[in-house]
């Protein structure tokens, strides 16, 4: 949660995040041995998502192909950055909950006016061509040969020969040589996201081929054996309020030919008994959760308070549950044809339900992304947006992909 801080809060907490500050700037004045080595170029993290694609034939990547990437700055000391996130997430510290405003935070560790046109320079002079530039990154359009010579490395085409038609397609893309950039860039450049994307979205998945990641199992065609679970209560089921309190049929199998039926799940009042919240002071009462999904459900609001009203609790009232869509600039509209106007469900209903469950007098407000280009920035995007206007206290979504979908280059954007 979010504390407001007097001035001799906010003093003591500076002392000490500029004690942090200056020791570590302290420490990376220690200079290298005479005599070693100073590399040309800093390795940037793996743009690729996983090893590059094995068999088939690897050859240069068509030089005029286009792609849009990001080049995330670091600010002017990353190391003194990394221990200020420490120093205010630690309960023995002084500075624990001492949080900087976002104004500060920018003003402390953003990066400067001159790495900013240090990088854009440099991404000029490569023939790239600067889109948009923010306090975090710039992007920028740019071919494949541009990338290979300004980032020191060769992008690469996988092509297998397809069994069905005979022809010649480009299943993978992938970087060879891994990213960098010269070593005068080396302080102001994080990571460089967007390939991995672009990648995918570039090749053909290996459609058509064979794959050690399509299944190979025939489908079960015994029907005789097969039991289909009964749709609604009126056909005879019912979930049980504890195990073993009503049970369905099932083929016969160990001397059994019944089981139990799932749970019937938790209310409302029950799972804030479990939980502690009925008898706590704490009900999130000035406090904002922000909800982060793509798409939306337009009648999210109605759903919700029918919900509650049917549990016999008190649902949102007017106000207390709003929706934002302008987190990753696209309105409403727009945001929900890219998504195939579907809301994210059960994700959203689950989240938004959840949240008023966990903090019933907490504002609640769903923040919208769109689902076109690269979502994985999208929602990255969105939650940016949160945290430098300070649009909530907690943030919550319901991410289905795992680590292993993002590159190591994503993960360092993140």
């Amino acid at each position: 949660m979010h504390r407001q801080l007097n001035r001799a809060g906010i003093r003591r907490g500076m002392a000490a995040l500029a004690a942090a500050t200056a020791a570590l700037l302290l420490t990376g004045m220690l200079t290298a041995p005479a005599g070693a080595d100073t590399p040309s170029r800093v390795a940037l993290p793996d743009p690729n998502l996983g090893p590059a694609p094995s068999g088939g034939t690897a050859s240069p990547a068509s030089p005029q192909l286009t792609m849009a990437l990001r080049v995330y700055l670091s600010g002017p000391n990353p190391q003194a950055e990394a221990a200020a996130a420490l120093a205010v997430s630690d309960p023995r510290g002084p500075s624990y909950a001492r949080y900087l405003t976002p104004d500060r935070y920018q003003q402390v560790f953003g990066p400067s006016a001159a790495q900013v046109s240090t990088v854009s320079s440099w991404l000029t002079a490569e023939g790239m061509t600067i889109t948009a530039t923010n306090q975090h990154y710039i992007t920028v359009t740019a071919t494949v040969a541009q990338v290979d010579a300004a980032l020191d490395t060769q992008i690469t085409a996988y092509t297998f020969t397809s069994p069905t038609t005979g022809k010649t397609i480009i299943a993978a893309y992938a970087d060879v040589g891994g990213f960098s950039v010269p070593a005068a860039l080396g302080n102001d450049v994080t990571t460089i996201t967007g390939f991995a994307q672009w990648a995918q979205l570039s090749g053909s998945g290996g459609a058509g081929l064979s794959t050690a990641h399509t299944s190979t199992t025939p489908a079960s065609t015994d029907q005789a054996t097969a039991v289909t679970r009964p749709a609604d209560a009126a056909s005879g089921f019912q979930c049980s309020q504890y195990w073993d309190q009503h049970t369905t049929p099932i083929p016969a199998a160990f001397g059994h030919a019944s089981a139990p039926t799932e749970p019937c799940g938790y209310t409302v009042s029950q799972l804030r008994s479990a939980y502690g919240i009925t008898s706590s002071p704490y009900t999130g009462k000035g406090a904002t959760i922000a909800v982060v999904l793509d798409g939306y459900s337009p009648t999210m609001l109605a759903d919700a308070n029918q919900f509650f009203a049917s549990q016999g609790v008190p649902g949102f009232a007017p106000g207390q549950y709003t929706e934002d869509f302008g987190g990753d600039g696209e309105p409403a509209n727009a945001l929900g044809a890219s998504c195939g106007n579907e809301p994210d469900q059960p994700e959203e209903a689950l989240d938004v339900e959840t949240a008023h469950i966990a903090a019933p007098d907490a504002h609640v407000v769903y923040m919208g992304t769109d689902c076109a280009g690269d979502v994985e920035q999208n929602f990255l995007d969105t939650m940016t947006n949160i945290v430098d206007h300070h649009l909530a206290d907690v943030v919550t979504d319901s991410y289905s992909i795992g680590e292993s979908q993002f590159s190591p280059a994503a993960g360092a954007g993140a």
